[in-house]
């Protein structure tokens, strides 16, 4: 029982996670940059995951 309750909290919160960062890129226009600023986390960890969760991107 612990273990479907904690694979849900996880997966709740990568759909939290990736609703988030696709939104703020829409609002930065693509810019990385200002994404990361935005959401207050690193360059890098932004890049990590947007290539986790294939997230679409303008290059």
């Amino acid at each position: 029982m612990r273990i479907s309750i904690y694979w849900w909290s996880i997966s709740a919160i990568e759909s939290l996670e990736k609703k988030m960062i696709a939104e703020a890129l829409d609002q930065t226009r693509g810019h990385r940059g200002a994404t990361a600023k935005l959401l207050k986390i690193p360059r890098r960890s932004l890049q990590r995951k947007i290539k986790k969760y294939q997230i679409e991107t303008q290059d």
